[in-house]
């Protein structure tokens, strides 16, 4: 798996749940994860800038 892997990994379970949700509800989950993915990045992922 790519580096980016993991982070879609931990998408899977929160859009499983929204699968009888209309397509807005789907896109506002979706961005609010990979916002806070964004800001709340492991300590293994090498390279990246991380915000504290």
């Amino acid at each position: 798996m790519g580096k980016a892997g993991g982070e879609f990994a931990d998408l899977a379970p929160d859009i499983g749940k929204l699968a009888a949700a209309d397509l807005t509800q789907v896109i506002r989950a979706v961005k609010r994860k990979l916002k806070m993915l964004q800001y709340h990045r492991r300590p293994s992922s090498a390279g990246s800038p991380t915000l504290t």
